[in-house]
């Protein structure tokens, strides 16, 4: 059974501190009681979601214990930042694409979103192996029966990694040029694009006349 509480203070025993912010938890246990009465979720379910908003927990306290040991982070200035939001589907990550092209904009890395801690700029060796942690995460999409090639993960990571850039947008480029069969890797991820009506990124791409 999901219970806040007892998320919250796992988090708390993790990262070593006391959470500041108790707002968290009452949202916290809203959302719970929400899954609760409308998710219909299974043992496994629960599971699965005590892991993901424990994980939650831990990175926003991890933030609060950064910000108490390096206070000088709070009071730097962030100029204008811009938030894209949008429902799924909605054309967000086309838009992202508009916005990578513009030199004054500096996309957060997927990466560092999911692994926020420690900030990159201090502790520049936990960079590697947060991103082979990332790209590991990402090898199976869990419920979907479509597992990443290990050489499709790596010819993505290694992208990545020589793109200075985080978001796609119209690159020169192609599949074959990182090793790779592009009919090959279009059946594999059929069942997921059909799924969820993903186009192929050239037909985004020409659609916003990029």
């Amino acid at each position: 059974m999901l219970n806040a509480k007892r998320i919250i203070t796992a988090a708390e025993e993790h990262v070593g501190i006391t959470d500041s912010d108790p707002a968290v938890a009452a949202n916290l246990e809203r959302l719970i009681a929400s899954l609760d009465r409308d998710g219909g979720l299974s043992a496994a379910g629960q599971e699965l979601s005590h892991r993901q908003f424990l994980g939650e927990q831990i990175t926003r306290l991890d933030a609060q214990k950064w910000l108490h040991d390096y206070p000088a982070i709070g009071a730097e200035p962030i100029t204008a930042p811009v938030f894209l939001m949008g429902l799924p589907r909605s054309g967000t990550t086309y838009f992202q694409y508009l916005f990578d092209r513009d030199p004054r904009f500096r996309l957060i890395r997927t990466w560092q979103s999911t692994m926020p801690h420690p900030p990159p700029g201090l502790f520049p060796d936990s960079v590697a192996p947060r991103r082979t942690a990332w790209v590991e995460s990402r090898k199976n999409h869990a419920g979907l029966g479509i597992a990443t090639p290990d050489e499709v993960a790596q010819s993505v990571s290694d992208w990545h990694r020589n793109n200075p850039k985080n978001a796609r947008g119209k690159n020169d480029y192609t599949l074959e040029q990182w090793g790779l069969d592009d009919a090959e890797i279009a059946e594999q991820f059929s069942p997921y694009s059909r799924r969820f009506a993903i186009p192929r990124e050239r037909d985004g791409l020409a659609r916003i006349a990029a």
